[in-house]
């Protein structure tokens, strides 16, 4: 046994899953998969509540832990997105409206709802995404959604918003946003250990929670979801590593891969993610009617308040390098009647999208670059500053927020 923990997987690659291409995107048959796998997720999220309780405090949203006021870290990040508007094409009131979003963002910080809670993801992008492809059909025979750092109870507009805001493909982007949006209903059927032990939690996700979720929603629809790739355990006492590990299966040898997250997810490969997300928040949700709450670890996840500082460090850092950018030229219908509370909370908590869209897609679409490492991604140095313009300016990246910022303008996520 190792003197650590450890979280030891199977490799999915090894049974056909694989990757699709960041750069590129999911098209609309992988989003449709994966919305199926999250709408499993979700569901048997929800179950697990009724069955089991709620989940423990580190999975939970702590609205306390996330309003404090920003730091010089994030506001030099947003200084450097603001900087660069110029080139995005913007109308001058667009523009505007989006200056006095940024310069007030923690005034808009989401915070816990009355209603709608689901166990996130809390990652869902589609670099976490893998499929298993059937290579003579291109057929999609299942989605596996990896690493559970970030896994929280909470808003569904975290992983719809994340996922929708990162993986579509560019000309999917704006299109079909209602379709997207109602594939989770129909379906229901830089130191990362500064904030908490993320790697602890992932190895009880894999050990505990994950299966947890996947029996609730067997059991709920008698249908058999994966959330999770296969992990092990060493038995040989010689072999086992000095330290936590998690040694998971190969999806890659299964037929799963991810999409290059420079191009980003087409609209059949967002959907494929939004119905698996839908999945999983579903079943996380029912968890907590079946099995109780959530742990107090969920319950708080990386959003306690003794990691405030370092939160909004690395939040504000990105702030000055938009700014600095900005010399260099730079509406939801409701629907159906049941999709009004889903619309009204993902409107709520619409902070979710212009984070992903600010935050997430610049270092998504960069192309692999010396400069791209976690120092640069959460310091605030001339460096790291550099670092944030140059993603914020990449030629990818501008094309895609070109379309981006409209679109949630005229829905009134950006207000």
């Amino acid at each position: 046994m190792p003197k650590c923990d450890y979280l030891l997987m199977e490799d999915l690659v090894a049974n056909g899953y694989k990757n699709m291409d960041r750069t590129v995107g999911l098209d609309q048959r992988q989003m449709e998969a994966v919305l199926r796998k999250l709408a499993q997720w979700h569901a048997a999220s929800v179950v697990r509540v009724s069955q089991i309780g709620h989940y423990e405090d580190s999975n939970n949203d702590d609205k306390e832990s996330v309003e404090s006021e920003p730091d010089d870290s994030f506001q030099k990040n947003c200084v450097a997105f603001l900087d660069c508007l110029p080139l995005y094409d913007l109308d001058p009131p667009e523009e505007i409206l989006i200056t006095n979003y940024v310069n007030d963002i923690f005034k808009n910080w989401p915070t816990i709802p009355d209603e709608i809670l689901v166990l996130n993801h809390g990652d869902l992008w589609c670099n976490n995404i893998m499929f298993k492809v059937k290579e003579e059909s291109n057929e999609i025979l299942d989605v596996c959604f990896v690493d559970y750092q970030m896994t929280h109870y909470g808003t569904p507009a975290n992983d719809l918003f994340c996922l929708l805001m990162t993986s579509p493909q560019l000309d999917e982007t704006k299109k079909d946003v209602n379709y997207i949006l109602k594939i989770p209903l129909v379906n229901d059927r830089g130191d990362d250990h500064e904030f908490h032990d993320l790697f602890v939690s992932e190895l009880d996700m894999y050990d505990r929670l994950v299966p947890e979720l996947e029996s609730i929603y067997a059991k709920n629809t008698s249908l058999l979801v994966k959330f999770k790739p296969l992990h092990y355990k060493f038995t040989d006492k010689e072999m086992l590593p000095k330290c936590d590990y998690l040694l998971m299966e190969d999806l890659r040898a299964g037929g799963y891969k991810n999409v290059d997250r420079t191009v980003g997810l087409n609209q059949r490969e967002m959907e494929a993610v939004l119905k698996k997300l839908a999945q999983w928040h579903s079943a996380s949700a029912v968890r907590v009617s079946q099995l109780g709450d959530y742990e107090e670890a969920y319950k708080v996840s990386y959003f306690s308040e003794e990691h405030i500082k370092f939160i909004d460090g690395m939040n504000i850092s990105f702030c000055v390098p938009f700014l600095e950018c900005m010399q260099q030229a730079y509406g939801l219908d409701p629907g159906e009647q049941i999709l009004i509370q889903l619309q009204q909370n993902l409107f709520e908590n619409s902070l979710w999208a212009f984070l992903c869209a600010q935050r997430m897609l610049p270092i998504v679409l960069l192309p692999a670059d010396v400069d791209s490492h976690i120092g640069n991604f959460m310091g605030e140095t001339e460096e790291a500053v550099a670092f944030k313009r140059k993603t914020f300016l990449s030629p990818a990246y501008v094309e895609q927020i070109k379309l981006i910022l409209p679109w949630l303008i005229a829905r009134s996520y950006i207000r």
